[in-house]
């Protein structure tokens, strides 16, 4: 913006300056031609020297300001060239920033849920392969997974409230809700789920891994956790 105000202020003062220098030659001209028809009679040879040389200093600014005008110009094409050498410094800085928050990502484990740690394996300074178990997460949204026998399911409802009585805290009573029945025996999503061979069946009573929720968290001075023993009884009524 500087520089083209210098330009505009340049063209401006070349401007006035060749007005000046055409005034100064014209009036030069017309002495000339009146000293050549009358002499100096009309005109001294004195005042014809110093209008001629008035008219060389006009015509000598004018072309100093054409100069000084062509310098601007040449300073707002170098501002130019330095805004788009600054701009592309810009988009190299941003790529950087870009490629170095890549890295700290990479370096960045988030857990998904909220939780407290345990079974932590790692330290300050360890490293990890992928796929390595850094640590266990015990979330704050507590749930119970009750194995019950699929002759128990009939009156089993999502939704349902639930008494559970955890062994560790028996003078605590906790309240839960049904939240889910899976769709399928346990046994039958075991690594080697069994197969009784035709002519050989034995029928066993399976196992159904009813999710029940706990309805508020556990009084700090007793907390519970995964393994821990508890014996639930759903409302069916």
């Amino acid at each position: 913006m500087q520089a083209q105000a210098g330009v505009s202020q340049a063209r401006s003062t070349l401007n006035a300056n060749l007005v000046e220098a055409d005034n100064a030659q014209s009036q030069a001209d017309r002495l000339q031609s009146l000293f050549k028809k009358s002499g100096t009679s009309a005109i001294s040879q004195q005042r014809l020297d110093d209008t001629q040389a008035q008219a060389r200093q006009a015509r000598a600014r004018a072309d100093a300001s054409r100069t000084a005008v062509d310098s601007a110009a040449s300073s707002v094409t170098a501002a130019k060239a330095g805004l788009q050498a600054a701009k592309a410094g810009v988009e190299a800085a941003k790529a950087g920033v870009a490629t170095a928050q890549v890295a700290v990502d990479r370096l960045t484990v988030e857990a998904p849920i909220d939780g407290q740690v345990v079974q932590k394996n790692v330290n300050i300074g360890s490293y990890v392969q992928p796929g390595t178990q850094m640590m266990a997460i015990v979330p704050k949204d507590l749930y119970v997974t009750a194995n019950y026998k699929e002759t128990q399911l009939a009156d089993i409802r999502i939704g349902q409230q639930v008494d559970l009585s955890v062994d560790a805290f028996p003078d605590v009573d906790f309240k839960g809700t049904v939240r889910s029945i899976q769709n399928g025996a346990g046994q039958a999503f075991q690594l080697l789920p069994p197969q009784n061979a035709t002519g050989n069946f034995v029928k066993v009573v399976q196992r159904v891994p009813v999710r029940i929720s706990i309805d508020e968290p556990p009084p700090r001075d007793r907390p519970i956790g995964p393994g821990m023993s508890v014996v639930p009884s759903i409302h069916v009524d």
